[in-house]
């Protein structure tokens, strides 16, 4: 079976430190960790994780600015 790209529960806790989401998604935020809340779960990629370990830039996909388009 392969391995999911998302951290599960146990995983998330013992990166956080915290049980509950509103800690967890406050560590997240503090660490520059991106993640998605959708409703009370946390989703947290394996990746920016690693990255994050590993002091290196994590990849965030955004939106082009079509403000700056004339």
């Amino acid at each position: 079976m392969a391995e999911s790209a998302y951290l599960d529960a146990a995983e998330l806790r013992q990166l956080t430190g915290y049980a509950r989401a509103t800690e967890q998604r406050r560590f997240l935020t503090e660490n520059g960790i991106p993640f998605k809340p959708v409703h009370a779960r946390t989703i947290v990629m394996h990746r920016h994780v690693e990255a994050w370990i590993q002091g290196n830039p994590i990849a965030r996909r955004a939106e082009p600015n079509f403000a700056m388009v004339r």
